[in-house]
């Protein structure tokens, strides 16, 4: 049986790969500089950018949250 925290995570994710979906290749690239994990930040450095993808699935929950009223109020400005 899955926990709490792990449907949590499950459905944080796909919220975050749909919505992003429908942002910008800019507003994708914040999103990825904000929530990318130390060592992500090293090799963005070297010129190598994480994947969306890499950097929703390594975020921790106690992130998911913010990151979730963020995608949506970007949307919410845009239109979409």
């Amino acid at each position: 049986m899955r926990t709490v925290e792990e449907v949590g995570l499950e459905y944080a994710r796909g919220f975050l790969q749909e919505n992003l979906a429908k942002c910008t290749e800019k507003q994708q690239k914040i999103f990825i500089n904000m929530y990318m994990t130390d060592k992500m930040r090293i090799e963005a450095k070297k010129g190598n950018w994480p994947r969306l993808i890499d950097v929703i699935m390594s975020m921790p929950l106690e992130q998911m949250n913010w990151a979730m009223e963020q995608v949506k109020n970007t949307l919410d400005k845009t239109g979409d």
